[in-house]
């Protein structure tokens, strides 16, 4: 179905049919046959991308369903339907009702990535390696990696950080196979698959350093007296006037400090509690905005009394050593912050002889992106990034 967005708007506006801003011209296509699949863009063709064909009546006896366990690509002739059809399959893509969105691959083109869905045929559960896709098709399956956010269909938000080539992809809400311990500050396996429980955790997947990784952000906030169980099948409209690194990934880089709006979360299902619960279709339209409280590093290498080497090793799953070079006695702070601004560790913090220096950080934080900066007396200061992986 094509629908003329504006037309539809203003018609809806003036009260006025909408017949003639709506047609169909493909009456019936058996690659179209697909439920709790995604429809994306790659490249400049079109990827339907996993889910089943289902017959019959959801929630009865007499139903059938077909997992595709392919990407199905093509384009989209007005009069003559779908044009060069072609599918790549595999069993890691026997998944439905999962979250797909625009990457930055690791060489630095685009493609896609394919997080979570249910359910595995093995476990029941959800599936915990995410996948990533060339605009050619081919897939690239994390081995080891285990993600424990981003399950069923929720938002998503990919934003990308050039400077440290790092694709971020935050997810918000939704209903997972594991909710954040504050109290072990690690994931904790719930729910017995496949009831996998509504959760209010928002996190950022990451990749980086051809590595992985995990960070938990916070949680959605409490709604009318009950904990904010939003997000799944809620899409997330971004904001105009964004700066984009490409269609559908923000530009990280380029967002101020402070906080910008990013865009709205509109739709899904509100549960009232985990499990076995009153679910209704949602009203709310959340308003999401990003408080970036690390600016970005502003080094001035004539100006500075000192030099920061790089982290190693990065990534890390221990301990990480920066060396430190100053060319004058100086007072200086160095401190570790994890991706809200809130220190995690302080590494030195008073006077140090001019000479080279040795700062380690213990790791002893959850996987996750991280940044080391140290500040000079006069406020000034330089920074580098550190990704712990386990």
């Amino acid at each position: 179905t094509v629908l003329d967005v504006p037309e539809v708007i203003a018609a809806v506006v003036a009260g006025e049919s909408l017949a003639e801003h709506v047609r169909q011209p493909i009456a019936w296509d058996e690659a179209l046959t697909v439920a709790g699949g995604h429809l994306t863009a790659l490249g400049d063709r079109l990827a339907l991308v996993g889910g089943n064909r289902f017959d019959g009546e959801y929630g009865g006896t007499a139903f059938t369903q077909t997992y595709t366990q392919a990407i199905r690509t093509f384009e989209v002739d007005g009069s003559a339907g779908l044009v060069d059809v072609q599918e790549v399959t595999d069993p890691e893509l026997h998944r439905r009702d999962g979250n797909i969105g625009p990457a930055v691959l690791d060489d630095g083109s685009l493609g896609l990535g394919i997080y979570g869905g249910v359910f595995h045929p093995t476990t029941q559960g959800a599936y915990l390696r995410p996948i990533r896709v060339t605009e050619a098709g081919a897939l690239d399956l994390e081995p080891t990696f285990e993600q424990h956010v981003g399950h069923y269909t929720s938002p998503v938000l990919p934003l990308y950080d050039s400077e440290a080539g790092a694709m971020h992809t935050v997810f918000v809400g939704g209903f997972n196979g594991f909710i954040w311990n504050a109290d072990t500050e690690d994931w904790q396996s719930v729910g017995t698959p496949p009831f996998l429980p509504f959760t209010d955790d928002i996190a950022v997947l990451s990749r980086e350093g051809g590595e992985w990784s995990e960070h938990y952000l916070g949680d959605l906030p409490s709604l009318d007296g009950y904990d904010g169980l939003l997000g799944t099948n809620a899409a997330l409209f971004l904001a105009p006037d964004l700066p984009m690194h490409t269609e559908g990934i923000v530009d990280l880089d380029a967002l101020p400090a402070g906080e910008t709006l990013l865009g709205w979360v509109l739709g899904g299902i509100e549960a009232r509690q985990p499990s076995f619960g009153t679910t209704s279709a949602s009203a709310r339209v959340l308003e999401v905005s990003l408080l970036r409280a690390i600016p970005p590093a502003t080094e001035d290498p004539a100006g500075l009394a000192f030099a920061v080497g790089e982290p190693a090793p990065n990534p890390s799953a221990g301990p990480v050593r920066l060396a430190l070079s100053l060319d004058r006695p100086e007072a200086v702070r160095a401190e570790v912050l994890d991706l809200t601004g809130r220190r995690v560790a302080l590494l030195h913090d008073g006077p140090l002889a001019a000479g080279p220096h040795t700062l380690t950080w213990a790791a002893e934080a959850a996987p996750g992106l991280y940044l080391v900066r140290v500040t000079g007396a006069d406020g000034r200061g330089a920074s580098r990034r550190v990704v712990l992986a386990r």
